[in-house]
């Protein structure tokens, strides 16, 4: 016995619309539904089967594809023609990231607002070292006593 290849469920003509004004058109479900010819029940519960997820997920992806090529014209467009510097600087920094290259992060600086009352410290407290004490006809730092 030689093992079938699993079968590809396919998706029929209206769902197929339905999914490509969700995607595509952005349409909500109730007016996608309309435009595939069905009901709105009956489109929410397509979405969930794995099969009809899977095409819409992969309608989605080749759709960003496409309009990512959109973006990266208008962005270039943005940084060569903008009248604003601001506007040329960001879609320059954008593109730049789309690159991957991207600036080096500044220093993060957190500050501590202290209002009027009580603060109450609960770190944890460093042991106190005592200065050493050099010998030799030296001063002896705890006592302040000078031998010579």
């Amino acid at each position: 016995m030689t093992a079938q290849p699993a079968r590809t469920k396919q998706i029929r003509t209206g769902l197929r619309a339905a999914i490509e004004a969700l995607v595509v058109n952005g349409k909500t479900a109730d007016e996608a539904a309309q435009i595939g010819g069905m009901k709105p029940e009956s489109l929410k519960r397509a979405l969930k089967k794995p099969h009809v997820r899977e095409y819409r997920e992969a309608l989605s992806h080749a759709h960003l594809n496409a309009e990512g090529e959109r973006s990266v014209a208008k962005l270039i467009a943005l940084r060569d023609g903008a009248a604003s510097e601001h506007v040329q600087l960001e879609a320059a920094k954008h593109l730049m990231a789309l690159a991957g290259i991207k600036p080096k992060e500044e220093a993060t600086v957190h500050h501590v607002h202290q209002v009027a009352g009580y603060v109450i410290d609960i770190s944890p407290k460093q042991p106190v070292i005592s200065p050493p004490t050099i010998e030799n006809g030296a001063i002896d730092v705890e006592t302040e006593d000078v031998s010579r």
